[in-house]
């Protein structure tokens, strides 16, 4: 009985070790949308462990308070866009995107009842999620397509998140909201209609790729790419 305790113990002994010898990474998502689909499915199928990573997944719902947890080492990967990625750089900030799993906007601006069109955003109020991230990015860019000045003929608001945009439609906080699916069919469900979808704007945009410190694709490279293959 003692010899067969201690051949199953040896048995076990290298996936012990294996497990515990992984190198440890955490990623962080900063929102709760579709376009997140591969991150919430590599957490789930743990596609990290399977080439050789224990990674921790976490939400850290504002873009910059990532891109800080990032640059203070506190995360090695992060779901970032175009905006994050150049104000990290313009700021002299140790990080880059390395991949995109978008490349163009996704947002739709949907309004109350009645408003059908772009140009009737004149005087209106119209949510992001945050000043400076990736729904505010593309707002500002369809307005300046349309001839509309941000702040004189329309007020961008800041809401805090797509699910918050969601609500203040049907409470009448804005009078339109700049929100992604799932949101966007929900609202719609609400009666509320669709103004423009920027996706038809066709620009040229990095959505919801992946970002890391530029140091760790120097000194961790074999990290990065087991973790690139997950992704």
């Amino acid at each position: 009985m003692a010899h067969f305790s201690l051949l199953f113990v040896l048995m076990l002994l290298p996936a012990v070790v294996g497990a515990q010898s992984l190198p440890k990474v955490r990623m962080a998502y900063t929102s709760i949308n579709i376009q997140m689909t591969p991150i919430y499915l590599m957490k789930d199928l743990d596609l990290p462990r399977k080439h050789g990573l224990d990674a921790e997944t976490l939400m850290i719902p504002v873009g910059s308070r990532a891109i800080q947890a990032a640059l203070a080492g506190e995360i090695q990967f992060m779901s970032s866009g175009g905006v994050a990625n150049i104000n990290a750089n313009m700021s002299d900030g140790d990080f880059v995107g390395i991949t995109s799993t978008i490349s163009t906007f996704v947002f739709k601006i949907i309004g109350q009842p009645g408003i059908k069109e772009p140009s009737q955003l004149k005087g209106k109020r119209v949510s992001v999620s945050r000043f400076g991230g990736a729904s505010d990015f593309s707002l500002r860019y369809a307005l300046d397509r349309w001839g509309l000045l941000t702040e004189k003929d329309v007020a961008i608001i800041q809401i805090g998140g797509e699910v918050e945009g969601v609500l203040a439609l049907p409470n009448k906080a804005v009078d339109a909201a700049t929100i992604s699916e799932p949101f966007t069919t929900i609202a719609q469900r609400e009666g509320f209609g669709v103004v423009a979808d920027l996706n038809r704007l066709n620009a040229p945009y990095t959505l919801h790729g992946i970002g890391t410190r530029k140091s760790i694709i120097r000194d961790r490279r074999d990290v990065v790419i087991r973790f690139m293959r997950a992704y």
